[in-house]
């Protein structure tokens, strides 16, 4: 009895070690992407870098930075993201999600937004989509106030995703609505 007692614990001892990978120099190394069809990403861990701009800019964005809120040419406001990613597939438009919580309660305060878009490579291996504009309804619900930018890109068919939080403040913007041509 004491020497099947004895393999069961080296078979958890075992067990217990595969299941943190580490790496030379230190803890466990974590992934902030999935990959759900078991298929191996080490080759490029997928992620995705948030940033602002309006359409053609990308500015990095840092928690604690300060973004705007702008007008468009149809009358809403809008939090311009930008957005690259590495990693995922995209010779297929991936799904793009997007939203803005208010910090204190994660209460969503843009309206829905999830679509299969295109992006455009990058000479890096990365993909490009600049000027992306979620809604923000009420303005008063996020002027002056702590928000967190959400960005999740998906690839086609859902089964590699990243996704990017950065915790900013908002404040009122010039108009973004410029002529075109």
């Amino acid at each position: 009895m004491r020497a099947l007692v004895s393999v069961a614990l080296v078979l958890v001892a075992v067990s217990a070690a595969r299941c943190a990978p580490t790496n030379a120099s230190g803890p466990p190394t974590v992934d902030a992407a999935t990959v759900r069809d078991g298929s191996d990403a080490s080759v490029e861990p997928p992620g995705v870098e948030l940033a602002t701009g309006g359409p053609g800019e990308f500015s990095a964005v840092t928690d604690g930075q300060q973004v705007l809120l702008q007008r468009g040419c149809q009358g809403s406001q809008h939090v311009f993201f930008s957005l690259r990613a590495r990693g995922i597939p995209f010779e297929q438009a991936p799904w793009i999600t997007l939203s803005v919580l208010r910090e204190e309660d994660l209460r969503a305060v843009s309206s829905r937004y999830e679509l299969r878009l295109p992006l455009t490579a990058r000479s890096d291996g990365s993909g490009e989509i600049t000027g992306l504009t979620p809604v923000i309804e009420e303005p008063r619900a996020v002027i002056g106030r702590a928000v967190v930018m959400v960005a999740v890109v998906e690839d086609a068919s859902r089964t590699v995703r990243a996704e990017a939080r950065r915790r900013v403040t908002v404040a009122w913007g010039p108009d973004s609505c410029r002529p075109h041509g």
